[in-house]
């Protein structure tokens, strides 16, 4: 009876100690828990460090070989990336900002993913003797390679004209033997014949005065063009706004891209064009180039027949011309206005012209435009040029050419009747760059 009545006193105790023993597992996996929350939050932290890390430095990566492709100038950087910055949605969705500083030509890639920032920062990124995209003679892609190389004749370019309005040589009055710059395997072209994606449909673009389109569709980084053309007071904008970052565009070889009657084009950089055969702008229409910009074209330019370009920011066009005599040819009333603060570098395999009231213009200023050619370099008739020039062969003016700027020549200038010569020895070096200090001991040998 003892026994039972023990058992009976102790009945609550197991209660108890039931109790307990659940009390105490509940903490353990409360803590756990609380232990695996924790853990999986460190893991995604480091997840959104290491992403964001990775984003900048793919973002310096992009910027560097888009330096490059689109023949940037280094004094075009703290336009397209300012101190603001300039954010940039790659089509993988991988997001950057990119900031260049012109003081120290610092580029620094930032990125933010969440709450967690990673910054990545190239030194002397706009400068050499870093590896980056200004190397190897000063640049990106073919039209700052060949600043380069104007520079490393510069003791031509300031004052040329004489008293006897001849070339300003220093070396006994012969031919500068500097190399035009090739970049195909035959050494005669400034740029090769590879440039058109094959594995794309090309579609054409026609437009009237009832058009009014912005191309391309929001988020389409690559434009294919079969044959352009705009007439009628058609209004085009080819906008990299809308494209969401930097915008190619491919143009058919054998397909001229026209602009004519009265029509207006506005191009929103940064774009990289490739147009396939003649670029022409005739009978009133109007091209608005908002840089930077960077247009190749495969045969000849024309502008003429009341054309206006208009130029804000950096654009640089490229000639190849096919063998074609003329490369450029600017006449009958076209006009090229350069904006204050913009630039302007033209660069024409044969033969550069203007003839009939043209004129390339920009608020008085030569500093900010440069007009080179392999070939000869002629103007007559009534132009105005606010320019540096080079001509690789002969310099021509005729019959009421006011030219203000500085020329240099391989061969030999002729002077006819009615020219007005303002020689400015900064003509163009806002291209080019200082010849004083500009470091070309790394361009074409």
């Amino acid at each position: 009876m003892a026994i039972v009545k023990n058992l009976r006193d102790q009945k609550g105790v197991t209660i108890i100690a039931v109790f307990f023993v659940l009390l105490i597992l509940g903490a353990m996996g409360m803590a756990v828990s609380k232990l695996t929350q924790s853990q999986q939050l460190q893991s995604a932290k480091a997840i959104q460090v290491q992403n964001a890390y990775y984003n900048a430095r793919s973002g310096m990566e992009w910027a560097y070989q888009y330096a490059i492709d689109a023949g940037l100038l280094e004094s075009n950087l703290a336009t397209l990336w300012p101190s603001t910055g300039t954010e940039y949605t790659l089509p993988n969705q991988m997001k950057f900002k990119l900031i260049y500083d012109s003081a120290t030509k610092d580029l620094t890639s930032t990125s933010t993913v969440g709450d967690s920032v990673r910054e990545v920062k190239w030194t002397n990124f706009g400068g050499t003797g870093n590896n980056g995209p200004f190397d190897n003679g000063g640049g990106g892609g073919n039209a700052n390679n060949h600043n380069c190389y104007i520079g490393t004749i510069s003791d031509q370019l300031p004052g040329l004209f004489g008293e006897e309005g001849g070339v300003n040589q220093n070396n006994g009055g012969q031919a500068v033997d500097v190399p035009w710059p090739s970049f195909d395997e035959n050494g005669d072209k400034l740029f090769g014949e590879d440039w058109l994606p094959t594995d794309q449909n090309y579609y054409d673009q026609k437009f009237d005065g009832a058009d009014n389109d912005i191309l391309p569709g929001p988020g389409e980084t690559e434009l294919y063009i079969n044959k352009f053309e705009t007439e009628d007071d058609a209004n085009i904008t080819i906008d990299a706004e809308q494209a969401g970052g930097p915008l190619t565009v491919y143009s058919q070889s054998a397909q001229d891209f026209d602009i004519k009657d009265d029509s207006t084009l506005t191009i929103n950089g940064p774009v990289t064009m490739h147009i396939g055969d003649d670029f022409d702008c005739k009978n009133n229409a109007t091209v608005n180039l908002n840089g930077p910009i960077t247009i190749f074209v495969y045969d000849e330019v024309t502008f003429s027949n009341n054309c206006n370009i208009n130029i804000t920011g950096a654009v640089n066009i490229i000639v190849n011309s096919q063998g074609s005599e003329n490369a450029v040819t600017i006449k009958n009333n076209a006009a090229v206005n350069v904006a204050e603060g913009s630039s302007l570098l033209i660069m024409a395999e044969q033969d550069f012209n203007m003839e009939d009231n043209a004129s390339i213009t920009s608020d008085g200023d030569s500093s900010n435009i440069l007009l080179v050619t392999n070939d000869d370099f002629r103007a007559k008739n009534n132009n105005i040029i606010e320019a540096g020039i080079y001509a690789k062969e002969e310099l021509e003016f005729e019959n009421n050419v006011i030219f203000s700027g500085a020329a240099s020549t391989g061969e030999g200038i002729n002077i006819e009747s009615g020219v007005t010569i303002n020689e400015e020895e900064t003509a163009g070096q806002s291209i080019y760059g200082d010849p004083d200090t500009r470091d070309c001991s790394q361009g074409y040998q």
